[in-house]
């Protein structure tokens, strides 16, 4: 077994470079197909929709390529801008750029996301010095730029500068970035999205009920699926589910006067509901732990920091900001000269009111926030649904979406060996791992995410919410989902 991964491994490196070449990415194509295995691979932690690698160069190439390679460019040596990346990851530049970022789809992102949508949306971002730049795409991936940095764990966004640091840079984000005239017309993107995805998550949901009933009704003692264990998923049967965020979505619109209203306020919706993760805890990463739920001062803390923050970019109209919000408080030298020739008492009260409308404005933001929070929870629930391997069905949605592979097989692309290689990856490669001796204990199944378990945890949360706005009452709910619905009442 071990001998066959290792053999597979090289398989996918000699893919990536291959893929560097016919994408004629600067520094890559004077690197000879036949040096494929001495390129480093390592997986990244902390993505859930694609897997992700750093893939580094050779050591000791020429820092030129040669002429015959058609590439004379010596590798990138500009540091890149702090950023945030579209997996919304803190990260910090360190080194000088060398690497490349590896994304490979994952299984489900054909029911997901619409990639030239957000081939789009990203290089508007990379235009603003936000996010990585697009190196080259490919069926089934891309390539992107490399920023060498460090993932935040659950505790470092807990650590008050980094979450203030954290707002201002979401802050530069929506001041920053225009929304087009038809993205505006579309309404909330997680709107959008749920729209997309209910067809598909009642499929999904109805197979795993239909196999459930089964099961109760069955003989004893034929054994339980790990999904199985825990119940319904959304808590309810999904037709119930689905109806209460309906019912949910009809109340939010009214409190924003309606559809319209909606599209015109674009509203701020910071999900801290991430708080409640640990992406790296090595039994239940996809637990949500309510109690880590951001206090009111860490939320306070977070949206006056956004709020306050000065962006360096000019700042766009009304009607083409993503956001409504007001302009941040001056603090140039001009107005602190036109302040200081002005009388004690009126520097006192203009000080006075520029706090009054901080606080204002951080209450609104703050109260916009808890009404879409379940909003937020519907959206990553479908998510998690559509995410899933269930087992049994994916073998049939595989034999389903052979016609579409085959259609695709003329665009360039990783291999499907390759990319099963690369999704089954949990590190480094075979001769780069220690340990394991590549028996049955090292089948890739056992380490994936468990995103019904996300969906399940995250259906709980949105039941919180339900009752605490009285949208449901708890004798509606079934008897054995009262006990774990995760309520947070601020």
């Amino acid at each position: 077994m071990a001998r066959k991964e290792a053999a597979a491994w090289v398989h996918f490196k000699n893919e990536i470079v291959r893929l560097a070449h016919t994408l004629k990415l600067t520094g890559w194509r004077r690197i000879p197909l036949e040096r494929g295995t001495e390129i480093d691979v390592e997986r990244l932690s902390g993505a859930l929709t694609n897997a992700v690698y750093v893939v580094s160069p050779p050591k000791n190439l020429p820092q030129t390529s040669p002429s015959t390679q058609g590439d004379a460019t010596p590798l990138p040596t500009k540091k890149p801008p702090v950023s945030v990346d579209p997996e919304f990851l803190l990260v910090f530049p360190l080194t000088k750029h060398r690497k490349l970022l590896l994304r490979i789809y994952g299984p489900q992102a054909e029911h997901l996301i619409d990639r030239e949508k957000e081939l789009q949306i990203l290089r508007r971002l990379a235009r603003q010095h936000i996010g990585p730049k697009m190196l080259g795409t490919f069926t089934n991936g891309r390539f992107e730029e490399f920023f060498n940095a460090r993932t935040l764990t659950a505790k470092d966004i807990r650590v008050p500068e980094t979450s203030k640091q954290i707002a201002k840079r979401m802050r530069e984000l929506h001041e920053g970035i225009e929304l087009l005239e038809e993205e505006r017309k579309a309404g909330p993107f997680m709107w959008q999205n749920w729209d997309k995805w209910k067809g598909r998550c009642e499929e999904v949901i109805s197979w795993i009920d239909e196999k459930m009933m089964a099961r109760r009704e069955g003989p004893a003692g034929t054994g339980v699926d790990a999904w199985e264990k825990h119940g319904l998923v959304c808590g309810v049967e999904w037709q119930f589910f689905r109806s209460t965020v309906e019912k949910y979505r009809r109340w939010l619109e009214d409190q924003s006067g309606g559809p319209q209203g909606v599209k015109e306020k674009l509203v701020f919706a910071h999900n801290d509901t991430e708080w409640c993760y640990n992406y790296h805890n090595a039994s239940k990463p996809y637990a949500l732990n309510q109690h880590n739920y951001p206090t009111p001062e860490e939320q306070h803390r977070f949206v006056k920091a956004y709020v306050q923050h000065q962006t360096r970019r000019p700042p766009l109209s009304t009607q083409s900001s993503t956001t409504s919000l007001r302009p941040a408080l001056s603090h140039s030298i001009s107005n602190f000269m036109l302040d200081s020739r002005a009388p004690p008492a009126q520097i006192a009260e203009e000080e006075r009111q520029r706090e009054a409308a901080v606080e204002s404005e951080v209450q609104r933001l703050l109260h916009q926030a808890r009404m879409w929070r379940p909003a937020n929870s519907a959206f990553w629930t479908a998510w998690g649904i559509i995410q899933a391997k269930v087992p049994g069905m994916n073998e049939t949605r595989d034999d389903n979406s052979a016609t579409a592979t085959a259609a695709q097989a003329g665009s360039e692309q990783l291999s499907e060996e390759a990319q099963q290689t690369g999704e089954g990856a949990k590190g480094k490669s075979p001769e780069d791992a220690s340990g394991g001796d590549g028996g049955e204990d090292d089948e890739a199944g056992e380490d994936e995410f468990d995103y019904l378990g996300y969906a399940r945890e995250r259906a709980r949360f949105f039941w919180g919410d339900m009752l605490r706005l009285g949208m449901v009452r708890e004798d509606e709910l079934p008897t054995d989902l009262r006990g774990r619905v995760k309520i947070v009442n601020y």
